[in-house]
């Protein structure tokens, strides 16, 4: 199996868990006739447009097998490098779901941080915490996928190749580096927050390190961020 079929793959198992997960929640919370909150309707916004981002990147690796490897082309120089139909085509669904990538991770977040409002509103000072956040998620998503939106101009310079590109767009690997340490930064306040209202709660010394513990399982979530960085910085590549 190349890296590409291994992309493949991990992306549809994936989206097979984030479908299950999401319809145990609503199954849950329908089970326990709490209703469903602000936060479980941010939960399946995230789940679809993951899916949707998910089949649009499985389409252009299937179909366009070579483009992957045409796009990390870093100069017009290489004699070798011919810049296609098929990668056009490629880049222009792998621009539109890394459009639909920044609304899945921010409505990840909200749904998140949403729930936190909803389980610990006795505390005053860390409901403040959750609304400034709240605003700063809310802030990081409308930016970046506006930016996004307009790293080329006009936006079709985004997937046809240039001989003048500096002209067109600005440097999206420099984008997409600070998109990505700026989003690690979001989920480790996001997810340590809990740990000291958890804590606080009236609860045996091993159950408070237990929930906590069950928050901070989510430094995975970290580490594949960090791991996205470094992998998908590439400069001089599309």
């Amino acid at each position: 199996m190349n890296d590409d079929d291994l992309i493949v793959v991990i992306g549809a198992i994936g989206a097979v868990l984030s479908i299950i997960i999401a319809a145990i929640r609503f199954y849950g919370r329908h089970m326990m006739k709490s209703g469903v909150g602000l936060d479980d309707w941010f939960l399946l916004l995230s789940v679809v447009t993951l899916v949707i981002a998910d089949v649009i990147v499985v389409v252009a690796n299937v179909t366009y097998p070579e483009s992957a490897k045409n796009a990390l082309h870093k100069g017009k120089d290489d004699a070798q490098y011919t810049y296609g139909q098929d990668d056009i085509d490629y880049t222009r669904l792998s621009f539109f779901s890394a459009i639909l990538y920044f609304t899945t991770v921010s409505t990840t977040k909200l749904s998140i941080l949403l729930m936190y409002k909803r389980i610990f509103s006795i505390d005053r000072y860390f409901r403040l915490q959750i609304m400034a956040l709240i605003v700063t998620t809310a802030g990081f998503w409308i930016s970046m996928t506006v930016s996004n939106l307009l790293n080329c101009i006009p936006i079709e310079m985004s997937w046809i190749p240039s001989d003048d590109e500096s002209k067109y767009c600005f440097n999206y690997n420099v984008y997409w580096l600070a998109c990505g340490i700026v989003e690690c930064i979001l989920d480790l306040v996001i997810l340590i927050m809990p740990v000291r209202v958890v804590y606080g709660l009236k609860l045996s010394q091993g159950r408070r390190i237990a929930v906590a513990g069950v928050f901070l399982l989510g430094v995975f979530v970290i580490i594949s961020g960090i791991v996205k960085v470094a992998r998908s910085y590439i400069p001089g590549s599309r």
